[in-house]
């Protein structure tokens, strides 16, 4: 009988470790089917859109904390760990930070697929009017390239989790059903726009707004008192049709400045939400479609 019991005993304690043995050898993609993708964004502001789109038990995190400015954010210990357990890392593909990610995921040290926007197949990358060189802020920001960009991370999720996939599909479609109404319900114009800073451009492009002047011409460039002097000369020569702010929480003198503008020379305003804010960038794009639909032409 005392045998037996071992024999029994030894039996189960097999079974387990035969269990233990095959889940550890499990093919990462099946265990990331059952387990759900682990999805990071390196901007807290690409979060809201992906998790109106992922399926159950996937998880989104954000990799740069909420207020902090991403241009000036650096990888810790800590955050390369946290990159180590991804299935997906999504990229705005132009802060220095993330030249570093990509740069980890090439020599191997994180094996994450990583997905930069500007390098998504039928994004189109604008230039900045004033410098010349490619606009990377925020190009999802024109609903034609949103909707590129969120079919295009839909269809990688599906990739990892087949399961999910219509799920994926559904969600996705709901979106890009909404930005097409926007689409077509949003006037066009063809008018010439001064604009805060190379935020706005992939705003406002889209709908016939074409932005020539900046009064911050770059993220890590000053607005100078030419800059300004040369679109109040641009203004009082009738050659600004639109002028182009930030809603954000504390104004800047630049932006202050040009509400002075606007208000002077008597040129309509739209004010932009932030594409940091914490909101679903297809909001803000019908944030700033109700606004243009405003405008008197």
């Amino acid at each position: 009988m005392h045998k037996k019991m071992i024999y029994f005993i030894l039996v189960i304690l097999a079974v387990v470790a035969s269990l233990i043995i095959y889940e550890l050898t499990l093919p990462t993609t099946t265990k990331v089917e059952k387990e759900g993708l682990t999805i990071i964004v390196t901007f807290p502001s690409l979060k809201p859109d992906i998790e109106e789109i992922k399926c159950d038990e996937d998880s989104v995190i954000a990799l740069v904390p909420e207020g902090v400015d991403p241009h000036d954010y650096q990888l810790s210990p800590k955050d390369v760990q946290l990159l180590k357990r991804a299935s997906i890392i999504i990229s705005t593909g132009h802060a220095p930070f993330e030249s570093q990610i990509k740069s980890l995921i090439m020599q191997g040290e994180i094996n994450a697929e990583l997905i930069e926007i500007p390098s998504i197949p039928g994004i189109t990358i604008k230039k900045n009017p004033i410098i010349g060189s490619p606009n990377y802020h925020m190009p999802i920001y024109d609903p034609y390239n949103y909707i590129v960009y969120i079919n295009f991370v839909s269809t990688k999720f599906s990739e990892k989790r087949p399961e999910c996939n219509t799920i994926y599909k559904e969600k996705t479609q709901n979106i890009v059903s909404k930005i097409e109404k926007i689409i077509e319900e949003t006037k066009k114009y063809n008018i010439t726009a001064a604009a805060a800073s190379p935020l706005a451009q992939y705003a406002v492009e889209w709908a016939g707004v074409k932005i020539k002047y900046l009064f911050q011409k770059e993220h890590n460039m000053p607005a100078t008192p030419e800059d300004i002097a040369s679109i109040e000369r641009a203004a009082a020569k009738g050659e600004i049709g639109l002028i182009i702010s930030l809603r954000v929480k504390e104004k800047t003198p630049i932006l202050v400045k040009a509400e002075e503008i606007a208000k002077d020379k008597n040129i309509p305003i739209i004010y932009i939400p932030s594409p940091l804010e914490l909101t679903p960038t297809y909001v803000k794009i019908s944030e700033v479609a109700d606004q243009l639909n405003k405008i008197k032409s």
